[in-house]
């Protein structure tokens, strides 16, 4: 699911410089639209009593510390959140922007008796999420912002590498197009979970995550829309959901196998 710009973060935003669960049906989810809603939370490190959860065409999370917006993504059992923008940095100060850390750990979900549970790569829940009361009203953004959401969000099923292309260990570091060496494209994937990249003109960044079968789950943040005869390299990890062994270089795949672009290391 891609967004270009947060809506949610363009109005009137300041951009940001364990528990057990209730019973559960069991196992983990893969149908991530049953995530979209407007949620309370509860059971979250750090989280106040009145914390709400917005998932949506982007994020919104109400708490202490403000109203933050960001982007998500989601595929099968998989999730991804980012937080980018802050309402009110202050209790962030001296502090690395992470408002709603517990939100950043959650890489999966499942639905329970009583909503949904986010859970963390080791399958610990981070977060319990029912539909109870509603987030406060604001001048900062529109009343819809929390309201039950009625749009529909779409996204990608899983997707598999073609028979006889390997998946790659890892895909850390700098890539560029060999069709565009010298036009300051590139995208390049740190360690820490975290991408930027550059058509030339556009700067975009995110967070993203890399399984070893090949499957790329990514969000993208904030950019411009500057016309720009570049590489498309930039807008890989949010649009090719595979990547597989292409030589000394790496291919990306679209869902339906096709190759979208081929890389090298920089």
């Amino acid at each position: 699911m891609k967004r270009l710009v947060s809506l949610a973060a363009l109005l009137l935003f300041v951009t940001g410089c364990a528990a057990t669960a209730p019973a559960s049906p069991g196992g983990v989810s893969s149908d991530p639209s049953k995530l979209v809603g407007v949620w309370r939370v509860s059971d979250a490190a750090g989280a106040g009593a009145d914390t709400w959860l917005r998932l949506a065409d982007d994020v919104m999370v109400w708490s202490d510390c403000g109203v933050s917006s960001g982007s998500w993504t989601a595929r099968g059992s998989a999730l991804l959140v980012d937080i980018y923008s802050q309402s009110d940095d202050s209790c962030l100060l001296g502090r690395v922007f992470d408002p709603t850390p517990w939100l950043s750990q959650a890489t999966g979900y499942r639905e329970t008796n009583t909503g949904m549970a986010l859970l963390d790569s080791g399958g610990s829940v981070v977060a319990n999420l029912t539909i109870d009361g509603a987030p406060p009203t604001s001048e900062q953004y529109l009343d819809e912002y929390t309201e039950q959401p009625t749009e529909t969000v779409e996204f990608e099923k899983p997707a598999h590498l073609p028979e006889g292309v390997t998946a790659p260990k890892d895909i850390v570091g700098r890539w560029i197009d060999p069709a565009h060496p010298a036009d300051g494209t590139f995208i390049e994937f740190a360690g820490d979970g975290t991408y930027e990249g550059s058509d030339g003109c556009n700067g975009v960044s995110g967070r993203y995550s890399y399984a070893p079968d090949g499957s790329l789950l990514a969000t993208q943040g904030l950019t411009t829309l500057m016309g720009c005869e570049g590489s498309a390299i930039a807008d890989l990890a949010s649009t090719s959901p595979l990547v597989g062994v292409a030589g000394e270089g790496l291919a990306f795949y679209s869902a339906a196998g096709d190759v979208a672009i081929t890389v090298v290391r920089d």
